[in-house]
């Protein structure tokens, strides 16, 4: 069984797109690979990490750095309990725009 894990996103007030940063494992494979979600799924992605982690507060893992034009925002997944997510969620927020997926 495939499991995505997310570690981090990162996402500026500028562009359309935020970059999710995400493990991926299945039976003894393990890759890191980079998603690309449209800005507007971002409170979706957040309320259901929020909800397989109630006893955490999502909000305290957001960094943010004011640049001279836009401000860019970091999240990190790691001390979260469950930042698992289902191909299915990513693949819904990509329905109107093509999922992106790069592999190093």
């Amino acid at each position: 069984m495939e499991q995505i894990i997310l570690t981090s996103m990162t996402f500026n007030s500028f562009n359309e797109s935020a970059k999710l940063v995400a493990e991926i494992k299945k039976d003894s494979l393990s890759y890191e690979t980079t998603f690309f979600i449209p800005v507007t799924e971002i409170n979706r992605l957040l309320s259901i990490l929020q909800k397989n982690n109630p006893d955490k507060d999502i909000n305290d893992y957001l960094e943010s750095l004011d640049l001279e034009d836009y401000v860019e925002y970091k999240l990190y997944f790691s001390e979260l309990n469950d930042s698992k997510i289902d191909r299915e969620e990513i693949l819904y927020f990509n329905t109107r725009k093509l999922s992106k997926q790069i592999r190093a």
